[in-house]
């Protein structure tokens, strides 16, 4: 069984938030275009799933959409702790909550500020 099925089926059941899979997966499809009621069924049965339907899943689930990734094996916790600083790790958790023209203004502000502190 991949990593992220064991992962998802741990997020629903008795005493948890989301009761079913099918209750998880209303409230994950509820925030994307595609209304899909067997969502988490179809993840567990796959192991994958798009970066859209994750990013819905950690919203719904209220975790950082990095943990998602990580259970989906696209990053290991060893990528983080090796490669990023804290404050870069909480940079790009921000970041993917920004909408995409937010990103874009932010990178063209940033692509000026670096071309002023370059001369």
């Amino acid at each position: 069984m991949s990593r992220l099925r064991e992962w998802l089926r741990a997020q629903y059941g008795s005493g948890k938030r989301f009761k079913s899979a099918r209750q998880l997966s209303l409230a994950v499809s509820g925030r994307s275009d595609s209304h899909n009621p067997n969502l988490v069924y179809d993840i567990e049965n796959r192991g994958t799933a798009k970066i859209e339907t994750l990013l819905h899943l950690a919203e719904v689930l209220d975790i950082p959409p990095i943990r998602i990734f990580i259970e989906a094996g696209w990053i290991t916790e060893s990528d983080l702790k090796d490669n990023l600083l804290e404050t870069e790790r909480q940079f790009l958790y921000k970041w993917r909550l920004l909408t995409p023209e937010d990103q874009r203004m932010i990178r063209e502000v940033a692509e000026r500020l670096l071309q002023i502190g370059g001369n």
